[in-house]
C-alpha cells in the first residue's frame, strides 16, 4: 500500500473557488483523475524540481476541508511549468535518475534499485502531457496524494 496521486485538471474556475474556499463550487468544476501517478509522484516531483521535500510540486493552495494532501495550481503556474517542461519527455528527466541518490535522499516509495525508471517514466509521461493540455487550454491542475 502506501501514499499515492491522482492529478486533475479544474478549471479556472475550480481554481478561483479553492481561493475562496468554496468547496461547493469547486466540485462542480473540476474533472474526474486525468492520470494516476501511482507511488511516482514524490519520484516526479524530485525529477522536475530537484527538491526530495515530500510534497508533489510547490505552491499551490491546500484544498480546505480535506484531510488529505490536496493541492490545486493555478493555470499560470501550470502554464509556467509547461513552458519549463517544453519539448521534455520523461526520458529527458530520467537521464538523471539515479537509485542510490533515489534511496539516499529517502525519495518515496524507496528501494529505488529494485523499481527503476521503467516505473516511472510511463507516470511521467502522463503527468507531462496532462500538464501540457491543461496549459494549452488555461485550465490548473489539483493533485491528491491519499
Amino acid at each position: 500500500m502506501g501514499m499515492t496521486a491522482r492529478v486533475y485538471q479544474i478549471t479556472p474556475n475550480a481554481f478561483a473557488a479553492i481561493k475562496r474556499g468554496d468547496l461547493d463550487d469547486f466540485e462542480s468544476e473540476f474533472s474526474t483523475a486525468r492520470v494516476d501517478l501511482d507511488k511516482t509522484w514524490h519520484a516526479i516531483h524530485y525529477l522536475l524540481t530537484g527538491s526530495s521535500e515530500a510534497t508533489f510540486l510547490s505552491g499551490g493552495v491546500q484544498i480546505p476541508g480535506i484531510s488529505e494532501h490536496f493541492e490545486a495550481h493555478s493555470p499560470k503556474t501550470v502554464s509556467d511549468l509547461s513552458r519549463q517542461v517544453e519539448g521534455a519527455s520523461a526520458l529527458t528527466f530520467l537521464v538523471t535518475y539515479d537509485p542510490a541518490d533515489f534511496n539516499a535522499k529517502e525519495i518515496f516509495p524507496g528501494q529505488w534499485d529494485e523499481i527503476g525508471p521503467d516505473y516511472i517514466g510511463p507516470c511521467l509521461e502522463q503527468f507531462l502531457a496532462v500538464v501540457r493540455e491543461a496549459a494549452d487550454v488555461g485550465d490548473g491542475i489539483a493533485i491528491l496524494i491519499v
